[in-house]
């Protein structure tokens, strides 16, 4: 129960950063919030982890492995996976691009049952199933309404939140493998945001823009990509506790109800840009009916 708590909490907390890129987007037309949202979680899960090490009575085994699948995990997600999806939002919205990258449980399941050993039983599998044809009509919704416009790149925002979607389903399974080698989801969120946070600025190195970006960043502070970058960390955080207390082929298709808890906080500080639709209702009670299921088959 505590893993399927936090995976809606992870679901939320990411729904949130969404809104808050896009808002922030407005404020900064060449800057899409990735290096402001990269630092934040690093500061912030540093200064956690060093607070639970002051309490922390029994010590936690780390092995090479286990550090490695966290690196990778890390590249996959918060650096790959975090970076393109930004600049599909930005390009077809931040509904959209959020229902095209949550298409990853698919990925991750399929991940975790073949090389990590999960199973899943009938009950959960019939709450899987439920959660994913709730997403399914969000995204069906979206579509429906928007279309497609190759006059804005729309197909370009399309190609860049399929490959966060690919980045993040495969990160995912690759998160629970660091986690059944360190018994550690802090340390493996710390690892994942300095390996993504390094990468990055490399990345901008290479591109000669570090010290213009850098510089920009805090002349130019942008709060609410500031404020994104506080809930994608929590979002980060809870993710890898919930895949510590139960399987990640529960976790990721629960987190991926991002769509519809974005359309339902787009509406309400968006509404020049967003609607809510009687299929968003409809696709939060079959989602609500999955998330249910998946939390009695846990006990």
């Amino acid at each position: 129960m505590i893993g399927i708590l936090f995976a809606v909490l992870s679901a939320t907390s990411f729904a949130t950063n969404y809104i808050l890129i896009q808002k922030g987007m407005k404020r900064s037309e060449g800057d899409n919030g990735v290096y402001i949202n990269i630092l934040t979680n690093v500061v912030i899960l540093t200064v956690l982890y060093l607070f639970i090490l002051l309490f922390r009575s029994e010590p936690i085994t780390v092995t090479l492995p286990g550090v490695i699948a966290f690196m990778i995990a890390g590249i996959c997600t918060s650096f790959l996976g975090r970076a393109t999806l930004f600049a599909g939002i930005r390009k077809i919205g931040s509904s959209r691009a959020a229902a095209i990258k949550n298409t990853n449980p698919v990925i991750t399941i399929f991940i975790a049952i073949l090389f990590l050993g999960e199973r899943v039983g009938w009950y959960s599998w019939f709450g899987i199933a439920f959660i994913l044809f709730g997403l399914f009509l969000t995204a069906y919704e979206q579509w429906k309404e928007n279309g497609f416009s190759y006059k804005d790149n729309a197909w370009v925002g399309i190609f860049l939140a399929t490959f966060a979607s690919v980045s993040f389903g495969t990160g995912f399974a690759i998160r629970k493998l660091g986690m059944m080698e360190i018994h550690d989801p802090f340390l493996g969120a710390l690892i994942g945001g300095y390996v993504a946070f390094i990468a990055y600025n490399i990345t901008l190195l290479v591109k000669k823009r570090l010290k213009d970006t850098v510089t920009t960043q805090f002349k130019q502070l942008n709060i609410f990509y500031l404020l994104a970058g506080v809930a994608t960390c929590f979002g980060v955080l809870s993710f890898f506790i919930s895949a510590f207390y139960t399987q990640v082929s529960y976790t990721a298709p629960i987190v991926a109800i991002e769509p519809v808890i974005t359309v339902i906080l787009a509406y309400i500080f968006l509404k020049d840009q967003e609607s809510i639709k009687a299929t968003t209702i409809i696709s939060a009670i079959f989602i609500f009916i999955g998330i249910v299921i998946l939390s009695i088959s846990s006990l």
